[in-house]
């Protein structure tokens, strides 16, 4: 079908511009007032002239990093177009005119210039490694094999939104944290240093210059020490080569873990029955299922059950085997399969972990919160009593060299 591109404004007056590939002006028209837009320009263009409007991606697959919150804005409106019945590549070239997050801009137009030459969605983002998880290509692989990819997009987009609110109310408590670290070691250290030479010496004069002697030679080092090792965590966790050794010491922290355990299993009964219910063999569902799963310790985990499927020993005894779920969730499977409601059961269990997620996610700030408040009280007793202690030690000091 021909490209056309396209200018309209949206409720607010803003300008939105982007590319479609319909049979004709009338039908693009058609599909701009549905998604509530007025328009101003139709055009005819070729795939070179489109290319130019949405731009190329000037940033490496690697370096392309985002957020939760700009993936829950990203999964958000790619699923609102998908909804309104875009092809997979004007629903890529939309949300590149319109998604605020470069590097997520990026992404989608080099997206869409792939599935435009018949790559699969689930490729496009493979190619991604650092924006996309390999749970959320995983889910969006199982979706198109399902044919449930409005359902994947929403699941994807509440997943980041959820873990975006976490990490803002999360956030607080461990400025709070560093603040107290920072200035308790910039107001004792110097202190006790000024005092001690003042004592020496009889000279404030001298107490002060030694005081901003150890601020420059301490304090600024240790500081700047902090920010790189930071910095140098938070790079070597999120590269994908790491990834799988990140998510097993996730699972081994509190809450947490809890958070990872529950999410994987609530995306991979979802998953499951709604491959199951497209009508996907019971072992390529299986599989396509456990890919699902965000945390990749538990995928794997979850993909050794696929031998019982393939075997013809139905769902129960797989889930008994990945030792992922409890024995209850495994014993409404295999009442599910004895009477014939598979579906519901899976349904169930994946409502049930979601929920519990969900609870998990809302006592997260608290957590943090409470550690927070216990390692600052035990900073703050140590800094005190290192002053008090070197206090006392340096008018004694002072008191018998006179």
């Amino acid at each position: 079908m021909p490209l056309y591109r396209y200018q309209a404004q949206d409720k607010t007056g803003t300008e939105v511009h982007g590319v479609m590939d319909e049979r004709s002006e009338e039908v693009v028209s058609r599909r701009l007032q549905q998604m509530g837009y007025v328009t101003t320009a139709i055009t005819r263009a070729s795939l070179s002239t489109a290319s130019k409007t949405l731009g190329t991606a000037t940033a490496p697959a690697s370096r392309l990093t985002a957020g939760p919150a700009d993936l829950a804005r990203f999964y958000g409106q790619l699923m609102m177009c998908w909804q309104a019945g875009l092809p997979a590549f004007q629903a890529l070239s939309e949300v590149a005119t319109q998604v605020a997050h470069r590097s997520l801009a990026q992404a989608a137009v080099e997206m869409a210039h792939r599935v435009q030459a018949g790559t699969r969605l689930e490729d496009a983002m493979a190619a991604h490694p650092c924006l996309f998880s390999p749970g959320d290509v995983g889910l969006v692989r199982a979706a198109e094999m399902g044919g449930f990819v409005v359902e994947a997009l929403q699941e994807l987009a509440a997943q980041h939104d959820a873990d975006a609110r976490a990490m803002a109310a999360c956030r607080l408590p461990f400025i709070y944290l560093a603040c107290l670290l920072f200035l308790g070691l910039l107001l004792v250290l110097p202190a006790v240093e000024m005092l001690r030479t003042t004592v020496r010496t009889e000279s404030a004069t001298l107490g002060a210059q030694a005081a901003v002697r150890v601020v420059l030679t301490h304090w600024l080092p240790v500081v700047l020490a902090s920010v790189a090792l930071v910095w140098l965590v938070a790079r070597f966790v999120k590269a994908p080569s790491r990834r799988r050794w990140w998510h097993s010491v996730l699972l081994r922290v509190p809450v947490v873990g809890g958070i990872a355990w529950q999410r994987s299993r609530a995306a991979f009964s979802a998953a499951l029955r709604l491959l199951y219910h497209g009508g996907v063999g019971p072992g390529a569902a299986w599989e396509a299922a456990a890919d699902a799963a965000p945390n990749r310790v538990l995928a794997e985990r979850l993909r050794l059950g696929a031998a019982e499927v393939h075997a013809g020993r139905g769902f129960a005894p797989a889930l008994d085997r990945t030792g992922v779920f409890s024995a209850i969730d495994v014993g409404l499977v295999a009442t599910g399969e004895r009477a014939g409601k598979i579906e519901q059961a899976l349904a169930q269990i994946a409502a049930d972990h979601h929920t519990a997620a969900e609870q998990a996610i809302q006592r997260l700030p608290g957590t943090a919160y409470g550690l927070a408040l216990g390692i600052g009280a035990i900073f703050v007793a140590a800094m005190v009593a290192y002053g008090a202690l070197n206090y006392v030690s340096i008018l004694i000091n002072g008191i018998t060299a006179e």
